[in-house]
């Protein structure tokens, strides 16, 4: 049997109250996909201070400078080897900072509430799904009834929902997860309005039957412009593009374009290879000489 260790101070016993500041940083460092590119630069400091004003939403932000420090010496190897535009994403103590202080007044609510309350909602929900009859899993039944509540609380607008956040939901892998949301679209239950991809959630709409709110399976205009706080990653919601217009997807192309240029240049540099245009000019020269005077006295034979 192991032992459990009890923190405490001065031998009293009493557990030590875990620090809710250091589980919001934990979070924003263990939650958030540094592998995908950025496409704005400050996605990960949005991430903190979503998680931060989860903590406490009305404090000061000057007050939080020493957790927002102690993340940034966490996250600066990340945060330099992270793939975003060129000279976007904040490397430096203070580049971070003046990124937190932007980003804090435009974080409205923390991560999950919204989705937290959907679940619950969804758990207490009796109503049938008709279109899932014969699929009566205690999963499948969360999941769509998620869907249902969250549709009930945007009214006629679209909600969004990642896969990752629904696994959790049901506690199921993501791939079968997918699978479900994929099968509530095939049989009419949801409808995608815009698919998501690496940093965004896909926009769907509840279209079932009938819900509280009123929305019904009649198409409804959905606000694109309009960006769910509790889902977002980072702020704007406006694809980013370069001077010459390209967005995100072209200029990822185009740095690994050239990082590939790069590696051949630097494979090519064999000591074969090694000599002057000029030298390997006049090889060539040489050889086609060669090539010509054995021609010249073949023929002459």
């Amino acid at each position: 049997m192991s032992k459990q260790i009890i923190a405490g101070t001065g031998g009293t016993g009493k557990r030590e109250k875990p620090n809710p500041y250091q589980g919001a940083i934990q979070r924003a460092l263990e939650d958030f996909d540094w592998d995908a590119p950025m496409y704005i630069g400050n996605e990960a400091v949005f991430r903190l201070a979503r998680e931060l004003r989860g903590v406490d939403g009305d404090t000061d932000p000057a007050t939080l400078r020493p957790h927002v420090r102690q993340w940034f010496e966490a996250a600066s190897g990340k945060l330099a080897e992270a793939c975003g535009p060129a000279g976007e994403v904040p490397e430096t103590w203070p580049e971070v900072w003046a990124a937190f202080l932007e980003a804090w007044p435009k974080v409205k609510f923390p991560p999950g509430t919204i989705l937290r309350d959907a679940v619950q909602a969804a758990e207490a929900d009796t109503r049938p799904i008709p279109k899932l009859d014969g699929l009566e899993d205690p999963a499948v039944l969360l999941l769509a009834r998620t869907c249902r509540a969250l549709q009930e609380h945007v009214g006629d607008d679209c909600f969004w929902l990642s896969t990752v956040a629904a696994a959790k939901i049901i506690e199921r892998g993501r791939q079968n997860t997918h699978r479900l949301l994929r099968m509530f679209e095939t049989v009419g239950l949801l409808e995608v309005v815009k698919r998501g991809n690496a940093r965004q959630a896909t926009r769907y709409r509840y279209i079932g039957e009938p819900t509280r709110s009123g929305t019904s399976t009649t198409p409804l205009s959905c606000s694109l412009a309009s960006k769910p706080p509790e889902t977002e990653d980072y702020p704007g919601g406006q694809m980013r593009t370069d001077d010459n217009g390209r967005g995100p997807k072209r200029m990822d192309e185009e740095r690994r374009k050239k990082k590939r240029k790069e590696e051949k240049k630097r494979g090519s540099a064999t000591p074969e290879n090694t000599g002057t245009t000029t030298d390997r000019l006049a090889g060539r020269r040489e050889l086609l000489r060669q090539q010509a005077e054995q021609l010249r006295q073949e023929s002459t034979q």
